[in-house]
């Protein structure tokens, strides 16, 4: 991202109004929790240039890498997101490469940890990775929670879609919304509510 704060909003709200794009360049955004945001998701990105657009997918992540690290939970979701997008479109860990490596700039930056990126994705193509924990939230309602949650646990926050999509990825998951069903782990902990107030209290009070 090149900058050393700005959320998915901020992104958003600068690829519209700063480069005259239709929104969010990326297809996918993670934060720095390891939150998942889709962004234009299987449609065309706007994210390598003219000659990549249209034949990858691009994934962002809040930070700016030529003086961050990189958070746990960043490479921990994004991992999972290479693997899924791996298995949907018949792709390899190869495929996995930073914007420098098809466009002359210096994205990601010197401390993206791109070989542990890679090599995670690779160990949970293997089926030789499974998450200790993980949270799930349902919708967007939820997100801000989840990942406070998150981020108590020191683990990473997926949206429900992407979780179901994954299967059984994580030993115990801490679901935020939505309930158990079409989800897979060893364990797990739902903090589930009849309504989104009810889910947060519970949360909430699992945070105390």
């Amino acid at each position: 991202m090149a900058h050393p704060s700005w959320g998915v909003e901020q992104t958003h709200e600068y690829h519209r109004d700063g480069r005259g794009w239709l929104g969010l360049g990326y297809n996918w955004w993670i934060g720095f929790d390891g939150t998942i945001y889709e962004g234009r998701g299987e449609k065309q990105g706007a994210h390598a240039g003219p000659e990549w657009n249209h034949r990858s997918f691009g994934i962002g992540y809040q930070g700016d890498f030529s003086s961050q690290e990189m958070t746990d939970a960043q490479v921990e979701s994004g991992a999972w997101l290479n693997a899924k997008l791996i298995e949907q479109h018949g792709l390899s860990v190869e495929d996995v490469v930073g914007h420098g490596d098809v466009a002359d700039t210096a994205c990601p930056g010197a401390n993206f940890r791109m070989a542990e990126l890679r090599e995670k994705t690779r160990q949970i193509l293997e089926g030789d990775d499974m998450l200790d924990k993980a949270v799930v939230y349902s919708g967007e309602a939820d997100r801000d929670i989840a990942g406070q949650l998150a981020e108590e646990l020191g683990c990473g926050v997926f949206p429900r879609q992407v979780a179901e999509d994954l299967g059984k990825f994580a030993k115990v998951l801490y679901v935020v919304g939505g309930g158990e069903d079409g989800l897979e782990a060893d364990s797990i902990v739902d903090l589930s509510g009849p309504n989104r107030w009810a889910t947060h209290k519970r949360v909430a009070e699992h945070l105390l």
